[in-house]
């Protein structure tokens, strides 16, 4: 029995939709505050924890060198940690918010 070849499409060009079309196709933009309040948000969620966790293993591993530090001070430091992150991300979304199309990063 003959293995019959399977059918394959024609060569095409990719083809670019004219500007008129792209306009009405591109998603609309994200409010300046909605991309503040994620930035500051996601700097929080992901920073704290992680810095919360190195900071008391270090806490338990070498005491001496944070003067005995309780649980109260080590969260406080990794709020610290995530704060000075989430103004971080903040800046940086201004920053790129304020930048037109296609100007290269300083």
């Amino acid at each position: 029995m003959a293995n019959p070849e399977p059918d394959t499409p024609p060569a095409r060009r990719l083809v670019w939709a004219p500007d008129e079309v792209r306009v009405r196709v591109d998603p609309p933009r994200i409010g300046t505050g909605r991309l503040v309040t994620t930035a500051a948000l996601t700097g929080l969620v992901f920073t704290w924890p992680p810095a919360f966790l190195v900071l008391t293993a270090a806490t338990l591993a070498a005491p001496s060198l944070t003067d005995g530090a309780g649980i109260g001070a080590t969260a406080r430091w990794a709020a610290q940690i995530a704060v000075l992150v989430a103004v971080g991300a903040v800046v940086t979304v201004l920053r790129r918010r304020d930048t037109p199309p296609g100007a290269a990063d300083p």
